[in-house]
């Protein structure tokens, strides 16, 4: 006689197998000395990974060789030359008035560049001490008159070696007014400084390209002595280029500030000159540009910044 045992309900849930109970596997929890010995190993391998790092070659950092300093300051030279030379092919078409009417449209656009770079802050103390010596050395020194006088010796050149020099413009009004506009303002004088310090010349890039643009109606009314501002940009900006690089530690961002606002005023000067609202001698105003490079340092000295 079988006897007959009740079945046990499972609910949907799948049976144990039959058979001896089967432990779980685990982990055996670390001891003491095997977390000492993991930390023995994690610090070996961190003392390797450095020296490796140490002893592995790094770039080198850029070079500030002369070539590459000048880099920024011959392309804005080659960029205002095309300018001047382009604007030549266009001297015969220009007349007195339209050329005098072009000028003018020029100098309200200096203006503009002028008064966005003196936006930029300063101090007006600084910037009034640095115009008010500045202003008295190059009236010392003459600054204009010897830019005038280069300009008319070669003039008188260009007329002795071509029949015919004289219907190209005056030499020395479009040396001069064109070297005034391309050589003072923030952007040559940052820029410069950007290509000394940081060997970034994207700033005198950019401005060559401006310098582009306005020499065209600049050499079409004044004649062949705007493409030879390529020279004087060359020169000018390419001094200030390798200045920045050998003082580079003393350019603060104050002294950078202050030179860019008062170069601004001068481009201002500069943009009224072309107005004929006045008729400043900007060039010798022009070591203004480059006294506060004297009176920050001064002016913090005495705790007056």
């Amino acid at each position: 006689m079988h006897m007959i045992l009740p079945t046990r309900r499972t609910h949907g849930k799948v049976p144990a197998p039959a058979g001896p109970h089967l432990p779980l596997p685990h982990r055996a929890s670390p001891d003491l000395n095997s977390l000492q010995a993991t930390a023995r190993l994690s610090a070996r391998n961190h003392k390797r990974y450095i020296l490796l790092r140490v002893a592995s070659p790094r770039p080198p950092p850029p070079t500030k060789g002369v070539p590459v300093v000048l880099l920024g300051a011959l392309l804005n030279a080659l960029e205002a030359f095309i300018g001047g030379v382009i604007g030549l092919f266009f001297k015969s078409r220009v007349s007195d008035d339209l050329g005098d009417f072009l000028i003018k449209g020029q100098g309200l656009a200096v203006i503009l560049v002028a008064v966005q770079g003196m936006t930029k802050g300063g101090s007006v103390v600084v910037v009034t001490l640095a115009l008010a010596l500045g202003c008295l050395v190059g009236y010392v020194l003459d600054l204009d008159g010897h830019v005038r006088r280069l300009g008319d010796w070669a003039q008188r050149s260009l007329n002795a070696k071509f029949s015919g020099g004289e219907k190209l413009g005056s030499f020395s009004e479009g040396f001069v007014n064109a070297t005034l506009f391309c050589c003072t303002g923030a952007m040559a004088i940052v820029g410069s400084l950007a290509s000394g310090i940081q060997l970034n010349h994207d700033t005198l890039i950019a401005k060559g390209l401006i310098d582009l643009v306005v020499c065209i109606p600049f050499a079409a009314t004044m004649g062949i002595g705007v493409p030879f501002v390529g020279v004087s940009l060359f020169v000018y900006e390419g001094v200030l280029s390798l200045l920045a690089s050998v003082l580079a530690g003393f350019l603060t961002d104050a002294v950078v500030t202050e030179v860019a606002v008062t170069g601004s005023i001068l481009l201002l000067a500069v943009g009224t000159n072309l107005l004929k609202v006045t008729d400043l001698k900007v060039a010798n105003m022009l070591p203004a540009a480059f006294m506060p490079i004297a009176l920050v340092p001064l002016m913090g000295a005495l705790g007056l910044m």
